[in-house]
């Protein structure tokens, strides 16, 4: 069984998400700090009342709050890294997250390297996902300059 928390969405704009086996938890709310109470409170109720065997976090500004949860609970836990995550400067809270973590995910090795370089993770630590999509759903296309820009891509990267 999979419990999916997204503080972005809510359930009535992904119902493809649910299944018998899947449950998809939108948290969304016009204030994103009500959006993370929501889904910490999420997280909590769920490690309390169902002791889950490993938590996945899929994002590094969830890797810190997990990592305390699974100090206080002896759960082990995994992040996945991915997209302009590898490249921003991750606070402290977030590297103590991710380097705590019992894996990191990635989705190749160019992210790997990128993170080790940035945050001084354990090689070890890392488990090298590929990305999979359906390409008669997904258009793929080249990134805009201006989005290059924005997300601070350079020519060496």
């Amino acid at each position: 069984q999979l419990t999916v928390l997204s503080e972005r969405d809510l359930p009535k704009d992904c119902p493809e998400y649910q299944s018998p086996n899947i449950f998809f938890h939108g948290l969304k709310s016009s204030r994103p700090l009500v959006s993370k109470l929501r889904v910490f409170r999420k997280i909590l109720t769920s490690v309390i009342l169902n002791r889950p065997s490993h938590i996945l976090v899929g994002h590094v500004s969830w890797s810190f709050p997990v990592f305390i949860l699974s100090k206080i609970f002896n759960i082990p836990y995994s992040v996945s890294i991915h997209g302009i995550e590898v490249y921003q400067n991750i606070s402290w809270f977030g590297k103590t997250g991710l380097n705590q973590a019992h894996h990191i995910w990635v989705n190749g090795p160019f992210t790997q390297k990128k993170c080790i370089q940035k945050n001084k993770t354990q090689e070890k630590k890392f488990f090298i996902f590929p990305p999979a999509c359906d390409e008669s759903f997904f258009v793929i296309s080249t990134k805009k300059e201006e989005l290059k820009l924005k997300q601070q891509f350079h020519k060496d990267n």
